[in-house]
This record gives structure tokens, sequence and C-alpha cells, in this order.
């Protein structure tokens, strides 16, 4: 089992400006996104994970099948 917090912008610094201006106009965009949260996630996996089969080893020396010799 595990246990896990997230805590996203804890100290409510998600915001940007923009700045753009020319002859005739100035603009000033100001954004402040409100995303503090916190996250907290619990796993637990039921019984055993299934076995995978693996296939057998052929040796280096002989080809596999299929394939002439």
């Amino acid at each position: 089992a595990s246990v896990t917090l997230r805590v996203q912008d804890p100290f409510d610094t998600m915001r940007f400006r923009v700045e753009a201006s020319d002859d005739n106009v100035a603009q000033l965009t100001e954004r402040h996104m409100d995303m503090r949260a916190v996250f907290l996630t619990f796993q637990y996996n039921f019984g055993q994970a299934p076995r995978i089969r693996q296939r057998p080893q052929q040796p280096v020396d002989q080809p596999g099948p299929g394939f002439p010799q």
C-alpha cells in the first residue's frame, strides 16, 4: 500500500502579467489563477499481481523456428 500527498500552489503564486504597447495603445493584462489544492491518494493492491509467463530461452547458437540452418 502507498499514500501520496500532493500540494499544488501552496503559496498562491500562480499568476502572470503581460504588458504590450505601441504609440497609440497600452495594454496591461494580469491573471491570478486560484489553483491552490491538496490531493491525498491511497493505493492498495488486492491479492497478488498476475504472473507473466516467460518464453523458454533459445540457445544463442541455434536458430529460432522457421529459419533455415
